[in-house]
């Protein structure tokens, strides 16, 4: 039988990690909220939402590019004419991101020696 000090889920264990996610939340940025025209946001994330279905995208992918379009739709201007483009490019980097990070694990699973380089997600957050 294992002391209490070895168990994972110990209480002081369980504080200790609570801590550490809750310092990590607070590192994350809040959205502001000021999008200028929700209903075409609405429709934008509908299409990545259904773009990503019907490409086969892991949902963290969706989930991503809604994160990367509403952070830099809530820290710059853009032009009604340029949200469809900003949202394909939300998607398009989101994509590679979550597919580079996949492809990374699957190389690192099957052998040591080839080494595969991921995307930085701070450079991909750093956009906004």
């Amino acid at each position: 039988m294992a002391g209490a000090g070895n168990d994972p889920c110990s209480a002081e264990d369980i504080k200790d990690k609570y801590n550490f996610l809750r310092k990590k939340e607070k590192g994350i940025p809040i959205l502001q909220g000021t999008f200028p025209l929700p209903a075409r946001r609405t429709m934008l994330v509908k299409w990545m939402h259904v773009t990503c279905e019907k490409i086969g995208f892991f949902p963290m992918t969706y989930c991503l590019a809604t994160l990367l379009f509403d952070g830099y739709t809530d820290r710059h201007q853009v032009h009604e004419n340029d949200m469809d483009l900003l949202a394909a490019c939300c998607l398009l980097l989101a994509g590679i991101f979550i597919v580079g990070k996949t492809l990374q694990k699957i190389i690192k699973a099957k052998s040591s020696v080839i080494m595969v380089r991921g995307l930085n997600m701070d450079r991909i957050c750093g956009l906004f």
